[in-house]
């Protein structure tokens, strides 16, 4: 499966080998190296992901973490920043 990691997108489960997401059309191989296949978590200023790195030799797993803060206002979206890097 590829999922789609757009934050609006309603139906994110993709075929494997997709390009596009369906739903919303989304490029699905982030920076054309990396395919999101499940969602791990999600907490308030952020997603994470379980992804292959298409990059490298077999296509590695690795951790794809996405920061997704609930508003925009500045002194949050500072202080989201700051948590997010320290837990990457």
């Amino acid at each position: 499966m590829s999922y789609c990691i757009n934050p609006v997108c309603s139906q994110p489960k993709n075929p494997p080998q997709a390009d596009i997401c369906q739903t919303c059309g989304e490029q699905l191989l982030l920076h054309e190296r990396y395919r999101v296949l499940k969602p791990l978590s999600r907490g308030k200023f952020g997603a994470t992901f379980l992804a292959q790195d298409h990059s490298l030799p077999n296509h590695p797993l690795c951790v794809i973490k996405q920061l997704r803060p609930a508003t925009t206002e500045s002194r949050i979206l500072e202080m989201a920043e700051v948590l997010f890097e320290r837990e990457a």
